[in-house]
């Protein structure tokens, strides 16, 4: 089996949305010795943070959980049997691991000093003019003399009224950026009708209007996912500045974020071609497929099949940290949750993780990484200092 299709069956397995099909496939596979020891050390990755491997007790940890009434069962599919009998000890899935470990009481109450500032979503026009806008209620918002204007409620902006609106004949290309700060997630619709989902700590620039025989170009930093109007005759460009991603109309997501080794897109439903803009390098992708640009210097597109879920449930406010060392899990923090993260720990900072957390609050999630390092931590205003 291919290695990549194997990892993308685990992920799936991890995250209990296997059909049926896929975890027959999954456990043929399991019978291969060394398909078994990639499965075996996938979940223990999941599982378990590295140091805490050995001090796990399988025992007492389920009798603390069926204990627990306020925890829900989750379903452990057939495969984890094979993964159990190697490892030598009762696996549990990643999501069953926090219930069961972490209690949110006890040694992080420092937490409960959290003030978070609750910033705006700005816009900033084409004439350099910056408009807060009040996610509190429904207003709209004048681009220029001429009229135009926009709608916006509590979670998106809209520019398709522009197409039908007579008293805003834009002729020339005109670009507004959106910002959207920590904490905050929002959606844009372009003039288009294309749909712009953003994640906290992102922007995007963009036309006020797509013009006829232009082709629709956006520009963006962060991460962002995409639903974008089908129009062969003009094709839908995303620029991430070493990279160009063009369609016709599809679903893809876009992460781009500083702290990111590559910049990554994948791909829901639909084509997309990625282009290197320092070579005339061009990928294409399949749905399932995430394509990559390293930041490392290289000029080599390269893509791999994936569970996409993984990748765009932030939509859904699910966070999800797939193999990465917490340094780099920090700024993720930082953005999701609008604080600020001194780590005193250099330990930890080197150490990986795998973990999924659903619209959980950040004491919970912080609360995973007290439970196995013994952590303790200090809080002034939205800054939190690990000891």
């Amino acid at each position: 089996m291919n290695k990549s299709h194997l990892h993308t069956l685990i992920d799936k397995y991890i995250a209990n949305s296997l059909t049926p099909e896929e975890e027959f496939e999954l456990e043929q596979s399991a019978k291969d010795p060394e398909n078994l020891e990639v499965i075996k050390q996938q979940i223990r990755d999941h599982v378990y943070i590295n140091k805490a491997l050995v001090e796990f007790n399988a025992e007492k940890a389920l009798r603390k959980f069926e204990s627990n009434k306020t925890n829900k069962v989750i379903r452990l599919p057939r495969l984890l049997k094979y993964a159990a009998i190697l490892i030598g000890i009762t696996l549990v899935s990643g999501f069953l691991f926090k219930t069961v470990f972490f209690n949110a009481s006890e040694g992080i109450e420092a937490l409960d000093k959290l003030e978070i500032v609750d910033n705006n979503v700005q816009l900033i026009l084409g004439n350099g003019n910056v408009t807060n806008i009040n996610l509190s209620s429904n207003d709209s918002i004048n681009l220029n003399s001429n009229g135009a204007s926009v709608l916006h409620n509590t979670t998106q902006i809209s520019y398709a009224n522009l197409i039908s609106n007579e008293d805003s004949l834009i002729e020339t290309l005109v670009y507004n950026e959106l910002k959207v700060p920590y904490g905050k997630k929002f959606t844009i619709e372009l003039s288009d009708g294309t749909d712009v989902y953003l994640n906290a700590g992102s922007s995007i620039k963009f036309p006020i209007k797509f013009l006829e025989g232009l082709k629709r170009e956006v520009f963006i930093t962060g991460e962002a996912y995409f639903d974008v109007t089908k129009d062969q005759a003009h094709p839908f460009i995303v620029n991430t500045g070493d990279m160009a991603v063009e369609v016709l109309g599809t679903s893809f997501n876009v992460s781009n974020y500083p702290e990111d080794a590559s910049i990554d897109v994948v791909l829901e439903e639909g084509s997309v071609a990625l282009s290197n803009t320092a070579s005339s390098s061009i990928l294409k992708l399949v749905p399932g497929e995430k394509g990559s640009l390293a930041k490392n210097g290289s000029a080599t597109l390269t893509k791999e099949e994936v569970n996409t879920k993984v990748y765009t449930g932030w939509r859904d406010g699910r966070l999800t940290f797939r193999n990465i060392s917490f340094k780099n899990i920090i700024p993720k923090l930082e953005r999701e949750y609008n604080v600020e993260v001194i780590n005193n720990n250099k330990d930890l900072n080197e150490e990986n993780f795998y973990a999924s957390f659903n619209e959980e609050d950040i004491k919970v999630v912080l609360g995973y990484f007290q439970e196995s390092f013994d952590l303790k931590f200090n809080v002034d205003k939205n800054k939190i200092t690990i000891k």
